[in-house]
């Protein structure tokens, strides 16, 4: 098949490019592989979100075969937790984001990341380098369960930020609308909903307190459901295109994902 590439940025790398910290995967190495991989035979169209600009039917008009969507999920997300909407809390793509582009980012003296995973890693060695002194690590595993990879988790630890393993965060205090410190209670144990996402249950009466001028939710990314919808996919309870999983067949014919 002759491929054409439709990218929405004006650049290719993706989440890669966005947000993904220097530190972690030298720019010259990505920009190298992706300049491999755009070789000869490839057409790539930039500034170009499909679905809007050019539609499916634009798409299919002007003889493609077929569409696949490999978008991801690019929507950082935040837990409901009160507090949120306070200054100094973000999710760490947006954070991310911020810092890879040169974008001003305010840090206080002490942060506190939600989240076990490799990008909750990521954002705590972001804040340190970032100016932030005291960096806490929160999650809702035990140490040993933590879904980061364990070499991620010592390099963090290395550079000064501490672990705090089976909490989870219960609400956010502020001063004047500015976040001040976390709310913490104790995880007894985790149950998955219907869409897979882990559910802690809490401990009653066990809680601590971090003071925490930055706070970072690294708990997932979501997709952006709405661009399904308005390209007429059906899309799962998760917001996900709902796809066969032997052939990623959306509802409708021609498009994957």
């Amino acid at each position: 098949y002759r491929v054409t590439v439709f990218e929405r940025a004006p650049q290719p790398g993706g989440m890669v490019r966005l947000a993904v910290p220097s530190f972690r995967l030298p720019d010259e190495i990505w920009e190298r592989e992706f300049s491999l991989a755009l070789g000869e035979g490839i057409e790539v169209v930039y500034g170009a979100t499909v679905g809007v600009s050019p539609s499916l039917d634009e798409l299919e008009a002007d003889g493609f075969r077929a569409v696949i969507l490999a978008i991801g999920a690019s929507r950082g997300i935040k837990l409901p937790v009160p507090g949120g909407n306070y200054q100094g809390v973000h999710d760490a793509l947006s954070l991310m984001a911020a810092v890879k582009q040169g974008r001003p980012v305010a840090v206080g003296e002490s942060a506190v990341v939600i989240g076990g995973g490799s990008v909750a890693t990521d954002a705590a060695r972001t804040l340190l380098r970032k100016g932030a002194r005291e960096v806490r690590l929160v999650c809702i595993e035990k140490e040993c369960d933590m879904p980061a990879l364990s070499w991620e988790i010592e390099e963090a630890r290395r550079e000064g930020v501490e672990v705090v393993a089976g909490y989870a965060p219960v609400r956010i205090a502020s001063s004047w609308m500015q976040a001040e410190e976390v709310e913490l209670a104790r995880v007894s144990a985790i149950k998955c909903d219907e869409c897979g996402r882990p559910t802690p249950e809490l401990e009653a009466g066990v809680s601590i307190n971090l003071k925490a001028e930055t706070v970072v939710f690294a708990v997932g990314q979501a997709v952006e459901a709405e661009l399904l919808t308005r390209m007429g996919l059906e899309t799962t309870e998760a917001g996900e295109p709902a796809a066969e999983p032997s052939s990623g067949a959306t509802s409708r014919p021609g498009v994957f994902a």
